[in-house]
């Protein structure tokens, strides 16, 4: 027993240390690269991550080191939340499969049009896709921790205020895209640290109930495939058996003609 909490608790400072360091550091820095390689007021990152073969690779990569993230810490916060099986999930799937597929086309309207808009679009959904998943995170905590809703409430809120300020005046740039990636980020480590000050949270409960339910979940897998080998082995078994009753009805039949010859 004490072997386990030793373990827990491992897994609790690794998870603080883990996401600390790309929270305040590898995803800002790296969008703040990818953001500032033009004017970020005239500019949007989609364009300047277009501006040759090689950045358009660099733009590909920190798109998928954005959302790994940012799918990653959500459902690491779901879990110690222990709302592990909330929809919330498949939002975020949702929102960052549509960020990478439109980030993987080549934003160049003047080549490519139709791909831009399409690059567009995916950038529209998945960017409200973000902000709206923070907001209903945050709607998981009004029941558990109300203090801690109401901190992280406004903290949503401001993000929404200064994105909606930002696009007013500077539209779809640079400078709107890299504050609200990095505004995201900031607002999830904090979540992190609130959650663990508060008094009624458990983290060591909330990483056993999920080893608990992810053996769970692995054993009914195991077991539904036991099931359809078992059936598919009977099947086969009866395929067998009628394949035997053929072969040994035709080996009867054989020999009585043979006779008869």
């Amino acid at each position: 027993m004490e072997n386990a909490l030793k373990h827990y608790k491992k897994r609790i400072i690794f998870g603080l240390i883990f996401y600390g360091i790309f929270s305040l550091g590898i995803v800002p820095i790296f969008t703040l690269i990818m953001g500032t390689k033009d004017n970020i007021i005239t500019t949007s990152m989609s364009a300047m991550g277009n501006s040759g073969s090689g950045v358009h690779i660099w733009f590909i990569i920190w798109t998928i080191v954005f959302c790994t993230y940012f799918a990653s810490f959500v459902g690491y916060l779901l879990m110690l939340t222990k709302n592990t099986h909330s929809k919330i999930r498949g939002f975020v799937y949702f929102a960052i499969a549509v960020l990478i597929f439109g980030n993987i086309m080549p934003f160049v309207p003047e080549i490519f049009p139709g791909m831009a808009q399409i690059h567009n679009v995916c950038a529209q959904i998945s960017s409200i896709s973000l902000a709206v998943i923070l907001m209903l995170f945050t709607l998981t905590l009004r029941n558990s921790y109300t203090a801690m809703f109401k901190k992280s409430l406004v903290f949503v809120l401001i993000i929404w205020a200064v994105m909606i300020i930002f696009m007013g005046i500077f539209g779809t740039k640079s400078i709107t895209e890299m504050s609200g990636i990095i505004l995201a980020c900031v607002f999830l480590f904090c979540v992190l640290i609130w959650l663990y000050q508060q008094d009624s949270f458990d983290p060591v409960s909330s990483l056993q109930e999920f080893d608990v339910d992810t053996t769970t979940e692995e054993a009914e897998k195991l077991e539904k495939r036991a099931a359809a080998a078992k059936k598919e082995y009977l099947k086969l078994e009866e395929e067998a058996r009628h394949a035997r009753l053929k072969a040994d009805e035709a080996l009867r039949i054989a020999k009585i003609q043979q006779k008869q010859s």
